[in-house]
């Protein structure tokens, strides 16, 4: 148990946990004993070189940012692609994000992220934490520290503080610099977008489930029909609204997002007070896109009357488009296949390196079998959540 809550530590090799937490033969076992007792031996030594080197790392990409020396490091378990740090610097306290860097992903995260609190912090838009500098070729920002804890139990109020933080990021998309923002992350400006994301993320997995029966059965047995019911539905109910399932929205109608919103992403202090977190998406996309993705984030437990609640206060913000109320219901199934898709990144190769680089406490095939699971009974709960719609609404 010491090991195992060691092992979620940053500094830990994340290669080992695969071999260190998964059911073996006792034959395995007796080998790995007797290889923990030589490590048990110069246990001291090996894990001070690690701690040392990696902190020393940290430190030295600190100091350069703020020009002072850091009296302390420590690793954080925040996030699910990023390392994070907590360091002491002359009293106060920072936080150190250091970003994946993969050669097969483009997305520029350290950009996104700092370019894009920036803007919103000169913006007046919080709360938010605030930028204090970056190493681009380290991949490696510092931002203020934020005291708080996650958010366990949602509440109106909560509800109320994330509809009042999407309605001022609507509010500057006319501001000075508003235009140099990015396109966010896998942004969705039409509904076609939607569909072609869930065919590639479909398709993809489809190579994967080739050496993986209950993956493909899944795909094969329960996604694939339902995606072409709810596709079909989607361009249905476009089409009786008078809309162009493939036309993206014009500009007017686009929001800036943080493309990963929601409390999952969220620190409340000790005044209950709500501080958001994670913008390494951030960027313009469409509102429908926003709020489907808050409804459906499966790392978000919100009961359906809270839901109905960000569903109304949404429609307020958006009010200005005619269009934003119908789209919404048309495209909020479709989302919701999108998230049965992206809850498999775990059979995703490149994704693996991310979680691996942020210090992931499973091995690979624990976080599949745990994630087809959510995939499933997310399916299944579609009907379910598009209630949402009408039901006391």
């Amino acid at each position: 148990m010491i090991l195992k809550k060691f092992s979620l530590n940053p500094i830990f090799p994340a290669g080992l946990r695969g071999y260190c937490f998964r059911e073996i033969e006792w034959s395995q076992m007796i080998v790995l004993i007797q290889f923990f007792k030589i490590g048990l031996k110069y246990r001291h030594t090996f894990l001070d070189n690690v701690f040392a080197k990696n902190t020393n790392h940290i430190s030295a990409l600190a100091e350069r940012i703020l020009g002072q020396s850091v009296s302390d490091v420590t690793p954080v378990l925040r996030g699910r692609n990023s390392q994070v740090y907590r360091i002491v610097c002359k009293k106060k306290i920072y936080a150190v994000k250091i970003y994946p860097q993969i050669k097969t992903d483009a997305r520029d995260r350290i950009g996104a992220e700092f370019t894009g609190l920036l803007f919103l912090h000169r913006a007046g838009v919080g709360p938010i934490p605030k930028p204090i500098g970056q190493i681009r070729k380290s991949n490696c920002a510092i931002y203020e520290w934020v005291n708080g804890a996650p958010v366990k139990s949602i509440t109106k109020s909560d509800i109320d503080a994330a509809i009042s933080f999407i309605c001022d990021l609507h509010k500057i998309r006319t501001a000075p610099g508003a235009m140099r923002i990015r396109p966010a992350s896998e942004a969705c400006l039409s509904g076609m977008d939607v569909e072609t994301q869930i065919e590639l993320r479909f398709q993809n997995l489809k190579q994967t489930a080739r050496e993986n029966t209950k993956l493909e059965n899944y795909l094969d047995g329960l996604f694939a029909p339902a995606f072409k019911k709810i596709s079909l539905a989607s361009k249905r109910a476009y089409f009786s609204a008078g809309l162009d399932f493939s036309r993206p929205i014009k500009l007017k109608q686009k929001t800036l997002s943080p493309s990963d919103f929601g409390f999952h992403n969220a620190i409340k202090q000790q005044n209950n007070s709500l501080v958001f977190m994670d913008f390494e998406y951030f960027g313009w996309d469409d509102p429908v896109k926003l709020t489907c993705d808050f409804l459906l984030h499966p790392a978000m437990k919100i009961s359906n009357p809270l839901k109905r609640r960000f569903l109304r206060g949404a429609f307020n913000v958006f009010d200005a488009d005619k269009t934003f109320r119908v789209r919404t219901a048309a495209l909020f199934p479709l989302y919701g296949l999108r998230w049965c898709m992206i809850l498999l990144n775990e059979f995703n190769a490149n994704h693996w390196k991310k979680r691996v680089h942020a210090g992931t406490s499973f091995n690979q095939t624990t976080a599949q079998s745990r994630q087809l699971v959510k995939a499933e009974k997310l399916l299944f709960r579609l009907h379910e959540h598009h209630g949402i719609f009408t039901d006391g609404n």
